[in-house]
């Protein structure tokens, strides 16, 4: 099953539709952007307050571990609600929460705690997913998807740049608080701006049953398994420790690390769309084993850079990787249900790429603190190509 085309053909978008759209992407831009701003600066801190290497790792886990735990749940209630809106208002008020606690936090263990709770806010991904693909066509959800992935990378760019600089001229502190700030202007736009039809679906009532039978889909399966190995890659290098490794070996400040954040995030956020279009010619398969591939290649090269320069390099051939793979995925995901089970099947989904977002960063730096970063990126690169030959077969 390919996924659909945007093609000359699809119905024409009206301007309002169009309006609401842009309020909405907006606000995506500030969610991501309140959740991503403090996030080169999370390992760092975490060291500086004494977290050991697997403590570090630990802390990066939390964020993981709360979306494994929550997204499942806030998936079917989705689907039960019938509405996405309030669910994301919710969530920018706690990673608002999230943000400003951890600014002021003055151990590993509170910082850890409070990583976690914006883990629940970024838990409502699902609920936002969904309500971007309300926004268009059917024959759209592929390019529904990449758009908001394009809207968030757009959003992480910038603020992670803006984090760097906080921190290098007001202090690690600041970076965190604009998070708490970002948080409220995405509420503000969405409370303002967006609006959300009534759903009327004759889909089954959403129920733990149901989502058995969605779990027991091959294809959303296959597509979560991958995802796992998505976000594995992901938390481990562009998000975990190649910012620490900037910091430890090559003495990068704040503005540096921004800098480099951008260059780690710009790839993965101009890609999406390429990767949508890519798996409507050439099929998922093909578009995810590339994403992979590439990112393993990437991840192969870190323990070879020298300078800040050859760090960033691989980083950004592990993001174009990252990002040509992502929207594939949720696409091929959620097209494998009825419309009314899209929020289960898009929950288990993120649920179970959260065992990623959980497992890269906590054994990374286990392998880390016992066999050297040598190891721990080679066993990273390993895992990404092991997907890319998988999604070749499983994914057809």
């Amino acid at each position: 099953m390919r996924l659909p085309s945007a093609s000359a053909r699809t119905p024409e978008i009206s301007p309002g539709a169009r309006r609401q759209i842009l309020a909405f992407t907006a606000a995506v831009g500030f969610y991501w952007a309140s959740l991503y701003v403090f996030v080169p600066l999370l390992a760092p801190e975490a060291d500086r307050l004494g977290a050991t290497v697997g403590g570090v790792g630990a802390v990066l886990a939390a964020y993981g571990l709360a979306e494994l735990l929550f997204r499942v749940p806030l998936g079917i209630w989705t689907d039960r609600l019938r509405r996405r809106l309030p669910l994301m208002v919710g969530a920018l008020l706690l990673s608002a929460a999230a943000a400003v606690g951890m600014g002021l936090s003055s151990t590993p263990l509170a910082l850890g705690a409070l990583r976690g709770l914006s883990g629940v806010a970024a838990s409502a991904w699902v609920p936002i997913t969904l309500l971007a693909m309300d926004l268009f066509p059917d024959d759209r959800i592929a390019w529904a998807l990449g758009l908001v992935n394009f809207s968030s990378g757009v959003g992480e760019m910038a603020a992670l740049l803006l984090g760097g600089l906080l921190a290098q001229f007001a202090g690690y502190p600041a970076a965190f608080i604009a998070g708490g700030v970002l948080a409220l202007l995405g509420a503000a736009v969405v409370l303002a701006f967006v609006r959300e039809a009534p759903r009327q679906l004759s889909a089954p009532s959403p129920s733990w049953g149901r989502l058995r039978a969605i779990v027991r889909h091959p294809r959303v399966l296959a597509a979560s398994a991958m995802g796992v190995i998505v976000q594995y890659v992901m938390t481990a290098t562009l998000f975990g420790f190649i910012p620490l490794i900037a910091v430890q070996r090559m003495h990068a400040g704040g503005a540096a690390l921004g800098v480099l954040s951008l260059v780690l995030v710009g790839p993965s956020t101009a890609l999406p769309l390429v990767g949508a279009r890519l798996a409507e010619r050439k099929g998922p398969s093909a578009a995810t084993a590339l994403g992979l591939g590439i990112a393993g290649v990437g991840t192969a090269l870190v323990p070879l850079a020298g300078s800040i320069v050859a760090l960033g390099a691989a980083g950004a051939v592990i993001s174009a990787g990252i990002g040509l793979a992502t929207p594939v995925l949720m696409g091929v995901a959620v097209q494998s249900v009825p419309k009314g089970e899209r929020g289960s099947a898009m929950g288990l989904y993120q649920a179970l790429y959260a065992v990623g977002t959980f497992a890269g960063p906590s054994l990374a730096g286990l392998i880390g603190q016992h066999f050297g970063p040598t190891a721990m990126f080679a066993s990273i690169a390993a895992v990404s190509l092991a997907g890319a030959a998988i999604a070749a077969s499983v994914l057809r």
